[in-house]
């Protein structure tokens, strides 16, 4: 049950990112060092509630020229390099923030910490804080391209809070609901959770003897037991946590992230003041219902909000990091307005 959840789990390794490594020893110096000057420093911002959040500014010339990266749920950071390189050759800025839950940022604990903001949900409301505190903390005041990857399609939450601040939001691959919603067993599981609490509603409307908080309750409490089983097993499969970070703070801070999406829906979003919205999907995404509704997505948004909807062919779900090269020559044809609303389809092995 739930395993769908953690198809990202694929992913799991501990993964660096040196700057001094991958400039000693360029793919093509000559390209390199054509690029425009920049400077790449890291960052950490602490919130009062002990949240601890790590980021990365690979900072260009042109302010106007900003873009904010949310990560997937469990992607390794290095899986943008690729991507990151190619951005800042067309004079991007990149910030890229790891939320407060993600191993990035729990390297960033004290050592022995109990890390107590782990034990509730890290819900979009409060992973909004989080990219707002780093604004702050980069004295990022212009409007920035937000790109959110996956689980990080949460950062719409952001761009509805903030839309001021966002000049567009691109979403490669979103999140729509739960992955859980995909699963039968899941499925299946919280239909008789929603039948119990009707009937729970029936008996008592008023929730005077408490049964739908109860049951509430228990629902919740199952579902955190079988999310925290599947990462535990990923874990004991060999998808170990980066060296140095203590493997039960890793796992909770998974289980804090998907604990917190476990109600998002993105079609919600929709009819909400949001800034122009472009969507990359992938052709060959996992599962195939996922895809659906992203387009179902897509098609509830209001026309004056609909940048482009570009379809990767031969595209896969965690795309900045396995069509790096396709997915940041449509990215900066989105943003430098090359490709103007509409929908379109690109090859996945395309190159800028």
């Amino acid at each position: 049950m739930l395993s769908i959840l953690f198809t990202a789990l694929l992913y799991f390794h501990a993964a660096g990112y040196s700057l001094a490594a991958e400039e000693a020893c360029p793919a093509d110096f000559a390209a390199l060092v054509k690029q425009p000057i920049y400077t790449v420093t890291e960052h950490l911002v602490s919130l009062p509630d002990g949240r601890k959040v790590f980021y990365r500014y690979t900072k260009g010339n042109d302010p106007e020229k900003t873009i904010v990266a949310l990560n997937g749920l469990i992607y390794p950071d290095a899986a943008w390099n690729t991507y990151i390189q190619q951005m800042r050759a067309k004079g991007y800025s990149i910030v890229q923030i790891f939320y407060s839950g993600h191993p990035e940022s729990l390297l960033q604990q004290p050592k022995g910490i109990s890390g107590a903001f782990l034990d509730s949900p890290l819900t979009p409301g409060k992973l909004s804080e989080e990219v707002s505190a780093v604004l702050l903390d980069a004295k990022i005041e212009k409007p920035v391209h937000l790109l959110t990857l996956s689980y990080g399609a949460v950062g719409v939450e952001f761009a509805k809070q903030n839309p001021e601040k966002v000049r567009d939001l691109t979403m490669m691959a979103p999140l729509v609901v739960s992955l859980d919603k995909y699963n039968p067993d899941a499925q299946a599981f919280n239909n008789a959770m929603q039948g119990s609490k009707a009937m729970a509603s029936l008996f008592d409307p008023f929730n005077l003897f408490g049964a739908k908080s109860s049951i509430e309750a228990m629902g919740n409490n199952l579902y955190r037991d079988a999310v925290d089983k599947m990462i535990s097993a990923g874990i004991e499969k060999g998808r170990k946590p980066p060296a140095g970070l203590d493997p039960d703070l890793y796992k909770r801070g998974i289980l804090s992230l998907v604990m917190g999406a476990k109600d998002f829906d993105l079609k919600t979003y929709a009819r909400d003041a949001l800034p122009k919205i472009n969507l990359m999907l992938a052709s060959k995404e996992d599962p195939p219902a996922l895809l659906q509704d992203q387009l179902a997505f897509w098609e509830m948004l209001p026309t004056a909000q609909k940048g482009a909807m570009v379809m990767l062919n031969g595209g896969e779900h965690a795309m900045a990091g396995a069509n790096p090269h396709a997915s940041a020559l449509v990215t900066d044809n989105l943003w430098s307005g090359k490709l103007a609303s509409g929908s379109y389809t690109v090859d996945a092995d395309a190159k800028p």
